[in-house]
């Protein structure tokens, strides 16, 4: 009997309804609320427990990728390399992409690609 005035005390609180207004599904969710037990899944848990192996790959890409600490490690390389070839090396005449920088578009190229 305890049960069954505490499911009528929820229903009261939480619904405004008396338990005889309550369609199976508010009887379930008031049931789960008073035993403490969830009644649903969150959609992001699901999606990743389905995702396929490339899902999981593009996912942890994306991750590194759009990080900042991503970021400025690429534009600190590019930066480099311009400076190397641009100042260092050729003062050795050794520069291996002098300005225009080729080599390097090539590259940037094939990563865009």
């Amino acid at each position: 009997m305890a049960a069954s005035s505490s499911l009528d005390d929820l229903s009261h609180r939480l619904l405004g309804k008396s338990p005889g207004e309550l369609n199976d599904e508010q009887r379930r969710v008031l049931a789960g609320i008073e035993a403490g037990t969830t009644v649903s899944r969150d959609a992001a848990d699901l999606a990743d427990e389905r995702a396929t192996f490339g899902e999981r790959l593009s996912d942890r890409v994306a991750a590194v990728g759009g990080s900042w600490g991503f970021i400025i490690a690429f534009t600190a390389v590019l930066l480099g390399w311009m400076i190397l070839n641009s100042d260092i090396l050729t003062h050795f005449n050794a520069a291996f992409d002098p300005y225009p920088y080729i080599f390097l578009n090539l590259l940037l190229s094939t990563v865009a690609a």
